[in-house]
């Protein structure tokens, strides 16, 4: 069970976060934001914006990175790649150190 969710079940309130990905694939950009976060965050938002890294792949980066993602989806011109991108990353055991 994940951080969030184990809060959740023992009746506490956890705390989502949001950053924006940046608007490059630089990977230490995105872990700088997040990390800026600190230990107040049980769960980092990743919001879809336009001419960003898409949420989907920022998302996969940081739970490689063990953290706590959840992808923001927003479906008017996505792809179902981006479907199957997200799949892929939840079932290739990344973050599962965390």
């Amino acid at each position: 069970m994940t951080g969030f969710a184990a809060k959740l079940a023992a009746g506490a309130f956890p705390l989502a976060l949001e950053i924006t990905p940046p608007r490059k694939p630089l990977a230490e950009i995105l872990l700088r934001r997040a990390r800026g976060l600190g230990s107040r965050a049980d769960a980092i938002n990743v919001i879809q914006r336009p001419g960003r890294v898409p949420s989907v792949d920022a998302s996969a980066e940081l739970l490689e990175a063990g953290f706590e993602p959840v992808w923001h989806l927003v479906d008017r011109g996505r792809s179902r790649a981006d479907l199957d991108g997200a799949r892929a990353a939840r079932t290739s055991g990344a973050g599962d150190a965390r």
